[in-house]
């Protein structure tokens, strides 16, 4: 599938969007300060890191952004994707060990407000709790929201795939360079070293969905696939038609 970067940023709003109206069904305790999930554990793809990049060059952030990035990018490299974890279930096999997230704050924090809240990666907008979460403690969610987000996920993965995937400050360190928005201080972290800790986006195979949660959670694919973007179907799109 190979459209426009603007095509791509617009579908990626208006699948969020049909999955924020989806989950007005769920009471969130999540309320603005409350930034005991936001860690540097999260992965995106190079379509929201563009995004991402917009709101800072909007916003002027540009040093801010760098100087964030220069802090800490974290060492781990990219395991699989969501896609490709479908894949491997697919054809039976075994999910890999989970990583377990260091539990560091997200740089792009200031006094627990996200800086970058507008143009902020799905990972980052699904991310909820039903209950008041606490550092170290654990969001609670109904099985079915956890399956939805799981499955949008696929979704915008698709939408970016054979582009970079990985963690959030990676892909954001190496598209801003590469595309000039930021210019970090010298350092150890060369840029093809923190390419190399990416991996990159793959098409859907097949959606990770129980049975017990198709029910709740189709609607919302059918939904996101029937929505229009510059006069076609969502699905067509993706579809590369």
């Amino acid at each position: 599938m190979r459209h426009g970067l603007e095509l791509k940023k617009a579908v990626f709003h208006t699948i969020c969007g049909r999955f924020d109206d989806w989950a007005q069904q769920f009471a969130f305790a999540c309320r603005r300060g409350c930034a005991s999930c936001c860690t540097r554990h999260v992965t995106i793809t190079g379509v929201e890191a563009q995004i991402v990049l917009d709101h800072v060059v909007a916003g002027q952030m540009q040093q801010w952004l760098a100087a964030r990035l220069e802090t800490g990018l974290p060492e781990q490299r990219a395991g699989l994707t969501t896609n490709q974890l479908a894949q491997r279930c697919l054809e039976g096999g075994d999910p890999p060990a989970e990583h377990r997230d260091s539990g560091a704050p997200c740089p792009f924090l200031e006094h627990d407000r996200c800086m970058i809240y507008p143009a902020r990666p799905f990972a980052c907008r699904c991310f909820a709790s039903t209950s008041s979460c606490r550092p170290g403690g654990s969001a609670v969610v109904e099985p079915a929201y956890l399956a939805a987000a799981t499955a949008v996920s696929q979704i915008i993965e698709h939408l970016g795939q054979f582009d970079l995937w990985g963690n959030m400050l990676h892909v954001l360190y190496v598209i801003g360079c590469e595309s000039k928005v930021i210019d970090p201080e010298p350092s150890e972290n060369s840029l093809m070293d923190v390419r190399n800790r990416c991996t990159t986006a793959q098409p859907l195979p097949c959606f990770l969905l129980d049975e017990s949660d198709r029910v709740r959670v189709v609607p919302l694919i059918e939904s996101i696939f029937r929505a229009t973007v510059a006069g076609k179907t969502v699905e067509n799109i993706l579809n590369g038609r």
